[in-house]
């Protein structure tokens, strides 16, 4: 295979790792997470092409938000989601490694502002980390003890506004499972939550407004 070019990103950390067995943070359903999650060292971090290719995919996703696929030859597929805005990039337009094809965010269902990278040999994901270190040497964040000093809010009743038409949209749709009343749920989880909902009412134009009971 071909080596990177250059790095998505210019990244600070990597704060999810590819695991084919983790608990989604949000759904916390077991779902692979076929990529890793690139924190950006800067605001309003341009996202790059780490090779030439062909854009695949360029597509919205309630879960990925912002999504772009390059198709790079030879089986070899890379895929950026959650940006903020990705560029006016047409179905088989060729681009060229270092060219920037979006902006790093926190759309779809994210618990912060992040690149998911993944990378697919022949259809199958493929663990990208040793690819970006052969590219740049970068770190892991503890993300344990991140976890940790987060706020958790154990139920709906705790929340007012937007914060809490978001959880009640969230079960609505089956984002969250259950009846949304006992959450458990940590902050940045919670605002990615909101973040959806707000991404979800600007799309459509409207306000959500829950069924009367």
């Amino acid at each position: 295979m071909t080596s990177f070019q250059c790095l998505p990103s210019t990244i600070l950390s990597v704060s999810s790792p590819f695991d084919r067995d983790r608990i989604h943070p949000i759904t916390r359903i077991k779902t692979p997470h076929n990529g890793v999650d690139l924190r950006p060292a800067i605001t309003n971090e341009p996202i790059k092409t780490v090779m030439d290719g062909t854009v695949r995919n360029n597509y919205w996703s309630d879960m990925g938000g912002w999504i772009v696929g390059v198709d790079h030859g030879g089986g070899v597929v890379t895929l950026c989601a959650h940006m903020k805005s990705q560029s006016v990039l047409k179905i088989g337009s060729k681009v060229k490694a270092k060219d920037t094809i979006g902006v790093m965010g926190t759309t779809g269902a994210s618990t912060g502002i992040h690149l998911h990278f993944e990378l697919r040999i022949n259809g199958t994901p493929v663990d990208p980390i040793e690819y970006l270190r052969a590219a740049n040497q970068i770190k892991e964040e503890n993300v344990k003890e991140k976890e940790e000093e987060m706020k958790i809010y154990e139920s709906i009743d705790e929340l007012t506004g937007d914060w809490k038409l978001a959880v009640e949209w969230a079960v609505k749709r089956q984002v969250i499972l259950g009846n949304g009343k006992t959450l458990g749920m940590e902050e940045p989880f919670l605002k990615s939550i909101v973040c959806m909902y707000r991404n979800e009412i600007a799309r459509i134009g409207g306000v959500y407004a829950p069924e009367q009971k």
